[in-house]
């Protein structure tokens, strides 16, 4: 639940999904969330107000109104990194960790920059410090510098230090028919080289160094891993004055530009939790027939509603630099943007039955017997419901009862099951919302063929019986086989 700090730390209560965090490459996470304009928290919602999930500490920094709703994002709060000034900063020949110790706030512990034994020098060229800055501004130069990123918990005032190229290969697959409800592919070879020519600092003489010396006397390398055209570059960064550190840096260099940009944005069914920045996975790409490792770049992460997580995948990272190419996934969310609206229709109807969106349900007696349901809004208004039946209330629409739950699947009950309903359903019509929530698999991995979920419904029993007809494909042993389990999530609405 989103909190606001105001006077008192008072509960924004907002649906699930329509709050998330966009956690990014460079550890900047954002919380994004909507509300409407008469939402009685409103008043509340202004320029530089902290909010807290509970994991952390954020502040608004831009609120955009219209049509009735308020989109509000938010920065974490990282006021205490710049409080200090510098006219001018440097640092020589240093780790990461005397970097940090240089500019850490009071009470500020670190956490993995001990691991980080490159030494480097932190300036703006040659024998200049950097001008006119505070720690934040420090930290963005040294990651560049030190190739790594920055976490920030507020809360608990711990920088973590990480280094994404550490995050080995997870053993986890990834497709559009397993465990993807979409997945949208972005390609861009605009900045496409296979041959890198590298030069590093000049001496005296206006003469850079080079590493034909240590690579059979050529200035340049080669990389054909795509293609074996000859597509020619050149580099220049005047931090290497060795010819071998030069040309350790140049084949890192030209592994990421001899290979297209490409990412992937998947809506990903994240019910285990299992996702998180800079994972590595592999991702069966069906149409393209590719099976890639690829690292997670970005992440937008429902806290509290993780069936709507969506993941950006790279099988190249971005760069940690101030002038990287960014990886930018415009994927449009018109294809499963319908699929979702009768499932989000359900949700909602369901919360305001509970009370999740403000207001209580009360149930009045008569002689310990139920007699009605009374639904009291936020707003003032009621709607009633006889227990025996349904009627319209005074806030307007119908009273719905509603079931909900997770049934599990397997060979040994042929994957169907049923499920008993509550005799308050008895004879009623219903709706039924059936979604695929995971399809677990372990040992040797197994790519989905096809799956169909199919139900049936007697309202005279209130029985719920599901079914699941599911292929796979054993990619290590070559034959079709099955799953170990499917998940189903139901979803039933009463009227």
């Amino acid at each position: 639940m989103l909190k606001i700090y105001s006077e008192e730390i008072l509960p924004l209560i907002i649906s699930d999904k329509d709050w998330y965090i966009e956690h990014k490459y460079d550890g900047s996470d954002v919380l994004k969330f909507e509300i409407p304009d008469t939402h009685a928290s409103y008043k509340y919602i202004a320029e530089e107000v902290r909010i807290t999930d509970g994991s952390n500490r954020y502040v608004i920094k831009k609120i955009d109104e219209h049509g009735g709703y308020v989109n509000v994002e938010c920065d974490i709060d990282l006021d205490d990194w710049r409080k200090q000034f510098w006219k001018e900063f440097r640092t020589i020949n240093s780790t990461l960790l005397q970097v940090i110790e240089k500019i850490r706030p009071e009470g500020w512990n670190i956490q993995g920059a001990d691991k980080i034994k490159k030494r480097a020098t932190i300036e703006s060229s040659e024998g200049k410090g950097l001008e006119n800055v505070v720690a934040l501004d420090v930290l963005k130069k040294a990651s560049e510098v030190y190739e790594v990123v920055f976490n920030f918990n507020v809360i608990s005032k711990m920088l973590i230090v990480i280094n994404p190229s550490e995050y080995e290969a997870s053993g986890d697959y990834l497709t559009d028919e397993l465990n993807l409800k979409s997945v949208g592919f972005t390609g861009n070879s605009s900045e496409f080289v296979t041959r890198l020519y590298a030069y590093g600092k000049k001496d005296s003489n206006g003469n850079p160094v080079t590493f034909s010396a240590v690579n059979g006397g050529k200035e340049y390398i080669d990389n054909n891993q795509y293609s074996d055209r000859i597509i020619s570059a050149g580099w220049t960064d005047e931090r290497y004055n060795s010819p071998q550190s030069l040309l350790e840096a140049a084949r890192k260099k030209l592994d990421g530009l001899s290979y297209p940009v490409r990412s992937y944005e998947c809506d990903v069914r994240n019910f285990d939790e299992n996702m998180y920045m800079y994972k590595v996975v592999t991702l069966i790409d069906r149409k393209r027939k590719k099976r890639t490792e690829h690292r997670v770049v970005a992440f937008k992460e429902y806290p509290e509603a993780h069936y709507y997580d969506v993941l950006t995948l790279s099988a190249v990272p971005p760069k940690i630099e101030a002038s990287m190419r960014a990886i930018k996934a415009e994927i449009s969310e018109k294809a499963f943007e319908a699929q979702r609206a009768s499932t989000d229709a359900v949700l909602d109807a369901m919360k305001v039955i509970t009370g999740q969106n403000g207001g209580h349900v009360r149930i009045v007696l008569k002689e310990g017997v139920p007699e009605e349901i009374r639904i009291e809004h936020s707003d003032g208004t009621c709607t009633v419901a006889e227990a025996a039946g349904l009627s319209r209330g005074t806030g307007g629409g119908y009273f719905f009862l509603a079931e909900s739950g997770r049934v599990e699947l397997t060979a040994e009950n042929g994957f169907k099951k049923s499920v008993q309903l509550p005799d308050s359903f008895t004879g009623r019509d219903v709706h039924i919302s059936l979604n695929c929530a995971a399809v677990m698999n372990a040992g040797s991995a197994k790519m989905l063929q096809s799956i169909s979920n199919s139900w049936t419904y007697d309202k005279g029993s209130t029985v719920l019986s599901v079914e699941s007809n599911c292929r796979m494909y054993d990619i290590e042993a070559g034959k079709q086989t099955e799953p170990d389990a499917v998940i189903l999530e139901y979803i039933v609405m009463g009227r």
